[in-house]
């Protein structure tokens, strides 16, 4: 690749790369600049990048991509300021887990942690580095090819995704559209989608339409859905509100651990916060978090700690403490895992 750059830039051809594996800009780079939140936050001039080690200039760039900006400002964080009490059990334990069809190489990126009671454990890293294949895994979804998951001091790799959920785990999939709700669906029907042919909502094969509609009433109200009645197609509401939906579906009936995938992704600002509390609320109720998300900020903001994935492998785990984002960050992109 490095050739082919080269011989663009001989030929007179302005090349823009973009990577956020740092030794290729280094390496490929006249000049280097930082974004960050969809702004510029720095840059490495020619004559700068020229006088520095490749080492140097890594280093440069990931204090303006997790650190202090070129005008001195450091992120702003709003962290919830959290933190698991130590004497607290583990209410979920992931061991040498190989989810099916990880980025990792054959035979490696086995995943190990646990998360206790009341806990917010962070995952993070770039997409596309495991994070679906390993939330998957341990809902149920996804086979693993070694490992085992114990929730609540009872192995359940080998349950189905229903035996799984009435066990008490639950699982927010980052597609809500697609995989998480059906749209042509009513509202109400949605919110029971994994618990379809369970009692008081059927009896006898048989749905019980008052049952669904006042458990759907309810869930509504209580997670601030805005829609006209349990009857609409879940089709007609806006993002933020099918997120709120699924939310409500997947805290619903007391869940011990909850699986979060991206639970923010695409929504406006105001949904994004209301998400954030729910994750929160339940939290501290004592519900043990699996929160993965590619947006730092957030991770650094809810989580008590933090695990980081790199090409299908967990690399290292960190305390969500003041040099938190500077740690997660040289992790994400391969710098000292």
């Amino acid at each position: 690749m490095g050739r082919v750059i080269g011989r663009l830039r001989d030929a007179g051809i302005a090349v823009l790369f973009i990577t956020h594996k740092l030794h290729e800009a280094v390496s490929f780079g006249d000049r280097v600049t930082v974004l960050r939140q969809g702004r510029k936050v720095g840059s490495l001039a020619p004559e700068m990048l020229a006088g520095l080690a490749p080492q140097e200039a890594i280093d440069h760039i990931v204090d303006l991509m997790f650190g202090a900006a070129a005008d001195g400002t450091v992120p702003e964080r709003s962290r919830a300021g959290r933190e698991a009490a130590p004497g607290k059990r583990v209410a979920i334990e992931v061991n040498g887990l190989r989810p099916a069809g990880s980025p990792a190489a054959a035979g490696d990126g086995a995943v190990s942690f646990a998360v206790r009671e009341g806990e917010i454990f962070g995952i993070a890293g770039v997409d596309g580095n495991g994070q679906k294949q390993l939330a998957e895994a341990i809902a149920g979804q996804r086979p693993a090819d070694a490992g085992s998951i114990v929730l609540d001091g009872e192995a359940i790799e080998g349950l189905s995704v229903r035996q799984r959920q009435h066990a008490g785990l639950r699982y927010v999939t980052d597609d809500r559209l697609g995989e998480g709700t059906v749209s042509a669906f009513p509202v109400g029907l949605n919110l029971l989608l994994k618990r379809i042919g369970d009692a008081p909502f059927w009896r006898h094969g048989i749905i019980r339409n008052a049952e669904v509609e006042r458990h759907a009433r309810a869930l509504i109200a209580e997670h601030d859905v805005r829609v006209p009645g349990p009857g609409t197609p879940l089709g007609h509401l806006s993002g933020g509100n099918v997120q709120k939906a699924l939310l409500a579906r997947e805290l619903d009936n007391q869940p011990m651990a909850v699986i979060y995938n991206k639970p923010t992704y695409g929504l406006d600002l105001n949904n994004i916060r209301r998400a954030r509390l729910a994750i929160c609320e339940r939290a501290d109720l004592g519900v043990a978090t699996i929160l993965i998300s590619t947006d730092l900020d957030e991770i650094l903001e809810l989580a008590d700690r933090i695990g980081v994935m790199l090409d299908g492998r967990m690399v290292g785990i960190v305390e969500n403490d003041g040099d938190a984002a500077r740690r997660v960050g040289e992790l994400m992109i391969g710098v000292g895992s």
